[in-house]
C-alpha cells in the first residue's frame, strides 16, 4: 500500500476533523461521535483506496 497525492486531503481533513472534535468534543457530546465516526471513515476510505 503506497499512499499517494490524491489521498493526502482526505487524510488531511480526516485528521484535522479529529483534533478539532478533540477540541470541541465538551459542547456536544452526540455530534462529536458524529464527526468523529465521519472522520475516521474519511481516514480509512482514503488508506483503503490506496493501492
Amino acid at each position: 500500500m503506497v499512499l499517494e497525492a490524491g489521498e493526502m486531503p482526505a487524510l488531511s481533513a480526516g485528521a484535522l476533523v479529529l483534533a478539532c472534535v478533540s477540541l470541541l468534543g465538551a459542547l456536544n457530546e452526540a455530534f462529536a461521535w458524529c464527526l468523529r465516526l465521519a472522520a475516521w471513515a474519511l481516514l480509512v476510505t482514503a488508506v483503503m483506496a490506496a493501492p
